[in-house]
């Protein structure tokens, strides 16, 4: 039964169940990333393609980049991005004073500042056009480019129409005008900009012969921005950490990947998070370079997930070795290699679109877009010992049963070596399940705790497990067999009810392996959490 309710809202707990004692969705999961990149949003942002992605963190390409392009390669369709920026990284900013102000401005007070929506040396490449439209009526134009350093001195008299961002036509500073600046060029705005804001003075409507009217005493360029530094004081643990945590705001489950992070603090901190959560599953990179041996001991010794609790193991899986994918940026078809991470969440994503969370991208047909070789070839003893140690392997097909040769996924468990969410297919089932039940039952907190609500109840959980047992994600040959939903006096005594508390026991048969687990939800009018345990 659920236990340590503290605020109102809805608990899962899961625990091992025989198939014995079994009394008479739409898919929801987001990829995720969390890296370094020079340019970008520091707090959690969802694009929903490649070209999205670049304009948000530009084409100053990192590993993040990388495992972002992989995974849209490989049939990825939204992700959440976190991006971890140098220690001391600053905006840049212009100012944008009055016509009046003729020259340098010295210590003229600026009529409007603006700032590039992030940190970094990126926006100093940026240029700001100001173009009278109707001076009498105080309206003009903005213009945006972002204006390479490589190239010639920039004209603001041209037309620079391919380094263009954004424009804004017919604006005032008058805040009761329909085309107020700074409504408009700001998000949330839908013409909001995602490269700068504006802030500064606005207009008095009540004395029109003082108004200001935008000058070019300021000049067109940003400056002053910088990328900080990612060595001390830049600390990587907490960076990351802080990423980490920032997710908890995306109600979804997730499929995180830091790309090219093998750090065994960092990993086991976001394993911890994502046990912690039950909403979130880690996949793992190695470091470049390794042999199957080393790859192994970094899974098995280096990470050592067992320290972290039964189950938290089963929240994360590594891929292995790395792969040659184009590389970004370049012409002639040039290769790089690029961990795997990116690509596999990608088809993590692609798989769950076509089946189901219950189904694992790996297997002969599961060939990875775009890797042209793998770092490593692997022999049978290295496949042997890769499986053994539960390291999911990345290896070459000739595609004679699925016609399609490649470098396919050929793996589907989790770190965690014994039980039923050792394979990848019940740990993500049992995420999609768990999270999705929580937000169904989430209106019986507060509704009067009666026999009418514990009918209710039943109703939601079993209609939601139906649907996924059709949909192939339980096994059984019919409802019954595939689980059941206890919700009932049996389970909500007179002391829970006093206590504000309803319960409700779904088991379920996974497909593989034989046995069952049960989910107990637990709605509180004092208190919301979600644990696992027993498995």
């Amino acid at each position: 039964m659920p236990v340590d309710l503290y605020y109102p809202g809805v608990q899962t707990v899961e625990k091992a169940f025989q198939p014995g004692q079994v009394p008479g969705g739409a898919v929801s999961t987001l990829g995720a990333f969390i890296g370094r990149s020079h340019q970008g949003p520091l707090v959690p942002t969802l694009v929903h393609s490649w070209s999205e992605f670049s304009r948000y963190y530009g084409t100053n390409y990192t590993d993040l980049h990388n495992a972002v392009n992989d995974f849209y390669t490989n049939g990825g369709n939204t992700a959440a991005i976190v991006r971890i920026a140098g220690s001391g990284a600053v905006v840049s900013t212009l100012k944008v004073y009055d016509d009046t102000v003729i020259g340098p401005p010295g210590a003229a007070t600026a009529l409007f500042t603006a700032t590039a929506a992030n940190p970094g040396a990126w926006g100093n490449e940026l240029k700001l056009v100001v173009t009278a439209r109707d001076k009498t009526n105080k309206r003009f134009d903005l213009a945006v480019f972002k204006y390479p350093s490589t190239e010639p001195p920039f004209d603001p008299e041209k037309r620079n129409t391919e380094w263009l961002l954004d424009q804004w036509i017919d604006v005032s500073l008058n805040p009761a005008d329909a085309r107020y600046l700074y409504s408009i060029a700001n998000v949330p705005s839908i013409a909001g900009s995602v490269y700068v804001t504006f802030s500064g003075q606005s207009y008095n409507p009540s004395t029109p012969g003082t108004q200001p009217y935008p000058g070019s005493a300021g000049g067109t360029a940003f400056a002053g921005g910088t990328d900080g530094t990612y060595t001390t004081p830049y600390e990587p643990t907490t960076a990351y950490s802080a990423a980490v945590a920032s997710l908890n705001e995306i109600d979804q489950p997730l499929i995180l990947n830091l790309p090219n992070m093998t750090d065994p603090t960092i990993i086991k901190n976001t394993v911890q998070a994502a046990a912690g959560q039950q909403t979130t599953f880690l996949v793992v990179d190695t470091a470049v370079g390794l042999d199957p041996t080393a790859a192994t001991t970094y899974a098995k010794t280096t990470l050592a997930l067992g320290s972290l609790g039964v189950a938290a193991p089963s929240f994360a899986a590594v891929y292995y070795p790395w792969v040659y994918m184009p590389a970004l940026g370049s012409a002639g078809g040039r290769q790089s290699l690029h961990p795997p991470g990116g690509a596999v969440v990608g088809a993590f994503l692609a798989t769950d679109f076509t089946y189901g969370a219950w189904r694992t991208p790996a297997g002969a047909q599961m060939v990875i877009a775009g890797a042209s070789a793998s770092e490593r070839k692997l022999t049978d003893a290295d496949l042997t010992l890769l499986n053994n140690n539960h390291l999911n392997a990345i290896r070459y097909v000739n595609g004679r049963s699925t016609g399609r040769a490649g470098f396919a996924i050929m793996g589907g468990r989790t770190l965690k070596m014994f039980g039923m969410d050792k394979y990848i297919s019940n740990r993500r089932s049992l995420i999609e399940i768990g999270s999705n039940l929580k937000q169904l039952t989430e209106f019986a907190v507060f509704e009067p705790n009666d026999s009418r609500l514990w009918e209710r109840l039943r109703s939601v959980c079993s209609g939601y497990l139906a649907g996924f047992w059709q949909g192939g994600g339980l096994k059984g040959a019919s409802v019954s067999e595939a689980f059941y939903v206890t919700c009932d006096e049996t389970i909500n005594t007179p002391n829970m009810i006093d206590q504000g508390q309803v319960n409700v026991e779904c088991g379920i048969a996974l497909a593989a392996p034989a046995e069952f687990v049960v989910i107990t939800i637990g709605q509180y009018d004092g208190g919301t959490t979600t644990t696992t345990a027993g498995l």
